[in-house]
């Protein structure tokens, strides 16, 4: 337990020393308070910066941080010097030292912090780790100058191993069987989605070890077996409930009539005497209590068909999880066969590798010398997202004879399909020896912080941060009461001219109401003269759709938003994760490559009649042949002489492309011409990264967009537009991210859990009014 608990964080007065848990919610001011300790360190304890590291979860985190502790120590050494600065915080710290320490001294150690900036160890978990293997790679145990597996090569081993499970297990399975597994989502595609999600660290949950002989000849025959003795029992309860019903349909007919759901249900395949669609009807039902008061007679057989459908589901289902487990398995295998072959490691291993070669007695003792001695103050950011061999890492090594401060919120713990762990995080909460607590909100208006206190304030049953898996951990997660800062002044929403409530919840039966309210919401929202925006020492003005952030669960939830906003026309862009080698229009891009390397007619025709080419099935009949050949000739040319991008851009310039598909009458035109553009950029980076041919980058192409993974937001589809839009973003997506107006739709708690370990949501529709900073 820590033997202080600070309430009232400060980070101009907090002591610099020993083990430090600072828990931070979102916009207190963390990454300000990060910079300023690591100042304090320099100036007062005159630990040199290169001495000091910084740890946090991203490489975006990692450059926000970098830039303000840069920043900070340019502005300290121009106010050390008596120069004016305008952050007044530092001004007035660097002036309390001067006076206390000497000008010349403390003037001095900025002097020297500022030559050394570029030494600044500021890093990710995996940089730190890969720094101190090859660094230490004696007291570690490693091969010196080992190589990692690029993100290219892992991938490319992975999809081979796949490809040979596939090929070896289930392209030889019987095709009954097949048809069944392929309702299940048994896909080449599929399967290897769920392959990679696994290696990127999603847990997959066994529940059940693979039988023996799985996917064997005989194991294929008893499942066959098995789901034709379900079909037959199946067909003998199909027939008794259509012989009961046709003997009574009169009676049926009367008392269907009589209720209006029923007769919505059942009364047009009842009148037709379609008994598949009144049976289907049945069992899909079968709980509503008008089924069970019309049927009350059939009951029992409605339920036992019900049964003996779960039963064959059930059967494929669990051949469909194994198979996913499986594939998992045998790819983890080969890859770790091939790294002990190449002598190779992966980015994960790095922390495995450190983790392990401090569990070593005298060698650790050893590293953990060398470490303390490189680094005399360590901070560890986003600490919420850490795992156990993490924690174990930066205890082992800092815990003692180091200045450590951990800094997270673990109610923005979100990355569990990251392997972040909370358990871990309520561990380090027992071992440090501070926990110091930041409730002071620099980023959202006063009513809003009011609102949220209001909230999460915990009811009697009920405390939406509660944990209570352990009773060794009571409180492990309670929500600290915010406050705003003396003097704050934020914006506010006015609805004609009164400020409005910052937090509005609805709650809807079922989708359909659900987007109906999300449709009246925007348009109330963007009716003129309804809402204006009071900005900060600004005056009022009305609402732009930039100041609306829609937060989603899924691109299938982004989709039907988007939809509505089109609807209405709001204009609004997507911020997702989508692969853009995954897309329509790479396929299409696709086409057009292969025509001009190809330059068959065949080719060129399939590559004309894409959107790109803007050729239908009539107009292309009347083109001139030999004329389009030598076209296609002359981009061949241009590809073999001035590369992918000169002769792209030709392309684009003689079919009009940007015109074309910035039609605003096309589906989506901005993110079209973004998708194009951004596609030709990385056909052109990696013909020349790698040094590709025309028919190697078509290969590239051709394997990019049949799934094999590719590395970093390059691959990723950029925002359609910069253009005044509502953003539509998903939740994960969202951290850090700042808009003045939050929609927060599909909130509902998963009604049944997915394969993976997921994170926990909330529920209904929650509306935010105010500046805020996911």
């Amino acid at each position: 337990m820590p033997t202080i608990i600070n309430d009232n964080f400060n980070p101009e007065e907090v002591a610099l020393e020993g083990s430090n848990l600072i828990e931070a919610s979102a916009g207190t001011g963390k990454t300000y308070s990060i910079a300023l300790l690591c100042l304090r360190l320099i100036v007062e304890k005159h630990i040199p910066i290169q001495k000091i590291l910084m740890v946090t979860f991203t490489k975006a985190a990692v450059a926000e941080l970098e830039t303000r502790v840069r920043s900070f120590v340019r502005l300290a050494l121009k106010a050390s010097r008596g120069e004016a600065i305008d952050d007044t915080t530092i001004y007035k710290y660097i002036h309390q030292q001067c006076n206390a320490q000497g000008s010349a001294l403390v003037t001095q150690q900025l002097h020297i912090a500022q030559l050394f900036l570029d030494e600044t160890s500021v890093l990710t978990i995996h940089s730190f780790c890969q720094r101190t293997l090859s660094e230490f790679s004696f007291e570690t145990k490693q091969l010196f100058g080992a190589t990692t597996l690029t993100p290219d090569e892992f991938n490319q081993i992975a999809e081979d191993v796949f490809n040979e499970f596939w090929r070896k297990h289930i392209t030889t399975i019987q095709i009954p069987l097949l048809e069944h597994l392929y309702a299940f989502k048994v896909s080449h595609q599929n399967t290897f989605d769920i392959v990679k999600e696994a290696l990127a660290g999603k847990r997959l949950v066994n529940f059940a070890p693979l039988p023996s002989n799985f996917l064997s000849t005989d194991f294929q025959n008893q499942v066959l077996s098995d789901y034709n003795t379900l079909e037959e029992n199946k067909q003998l309860n199909y027939d008794t409930i259509v012989a009961a019903i046709t003997s009574q349909k009169l009676a049926y007919l009367t008392a269907i009539r009589k209720n209006k759901t029923a007769a919505n249900l059942l009364l047009v395949a009842f009148e037709s005497e379609d008994w598949d669609q009144v049976v289907a009807s049945l069992v899909e039902k079968a709980d509503k209590n008008y089924i069970k008061d019309i049927f009350a007679d059939l009951l029992e057989e409605i339920n036992t068909l019900c049964s003996i459908i779960a039963q064959q589901k059930s059967l494929f289902k669990n051949i469909a999880y194994q198979i996913n487990i499986a594939a998992i398995k045998a790819v983890k295998r080969a890859i770790q066969f091939e790294k002990m072959r190449r002598g190779v490691i992966t980015y994960d291993d790095m922390i495995s590798l450190l983790y392990k070669a401090l569990q070593d007695g005298d060698q650790s003792a050893a590293l953990v010398q060398a470490l303390q001695t490189k680094y005399e103050a360590v901070f560890i950011d986003e600490f919420q997202d850490t795992d156990s061999e993490q924690y174990a890492i930066f205890e082992r090594l800092f815990k003692k004879n180091t200045i450590l401060f951990y800094i997270g919120d673990p109610k923005q713990s979100i990355y569990a399909f990251r392997k972040a762990d909370i358990n871990t995080y309520f561990k380090a909460k027992q071992d440090v020896t501070v926990l110091h607590q930041m409730n002071v909100n620099y980023r959202s208006s006063v009513a809003y912080i009011d609102a949220m206190n209001a909230f999460f304030l915990p009811q009697k049953d009920f405390d939406a941060f509660a944990f209570k898996e352990d009773a060794a951990l009571k409180d492990a997660i309670s929500y600290i009461q915010v406050v705003a800062p003396m003097g704050a002044s934020k914006g506010m929403l006015l609805y004609k001219g009164a400020e409005t409530y910052p937090l509005q919840l609805s709650s809807h039966a079922n989708k359909k109401e659900l987007h109906q309210a999300i449709r009246q919401i925007l348009i109330h929202l963007f009716t003129p003269g309804n809402f204006e925006l009071v900005e900060k020492d600004k005056g009022a003005r009305a609402l732009r759709p930039s100041d609306l952030g829609i937060l989603v669960r899924s691109k299938k939830e982004a989709k039907v938003i988007k939809l509505i906003l089109a609807q209405l026309r709001i204009p609004s862009v997507t911020i997702d994760e989508s692969k853009l080698l995954a897309s329509d229009d790479a396929l299409h891009l696709y086409y057009i490559l292969n025509a001009v390397f190809d330059c068959s007619r065949s080719a060129i025709n399939k590559a004309l009649l894409t959107p790109l080419g803007g050729y239908t099935d009539t107009s292309i009949l009347h083109t001139d042949e030999e004329a389009l050949l030598m076209q296609f000739k002359r981009y061949q040319d241009t590809w073999k002489d001035k590369g992918v991008y000169v002769m792209l851009h030709q392309f684009i310039a003689d079919y009009e492309l940007n015109q074309k598909l910035y039609d605003p009458s096309a589906e989506q035109p901005e993110r079209r011409v973004v998708n194009i553009h951004q596609l030709v950029e990385i056909l052109h980076k990696i013909a020349f990264k790698k040094k590709l041919n025309p028919e190697e980058l078509l290969q590239w192409f051709k394997k990019g967009m049949e799934g094999e993974a590719r590395e970093g937001d390059e691959y990723e589809q950029r925002i359609e537009s910069d253009q005044d839009a509502v953003q539509i973003v998903t939740i994960h997506k969202s951290k850090g991210l700042e808009y003045n107006i939050v929609l927060a739709p599909h909130l509902d708690l998963l009604a049944e859990p997915p394969h993976f370990t997921s994170h926990r949501c909330t529920k209904n529709i929650i509306e935010t009014t105010s500046r805020t900073r996911k």
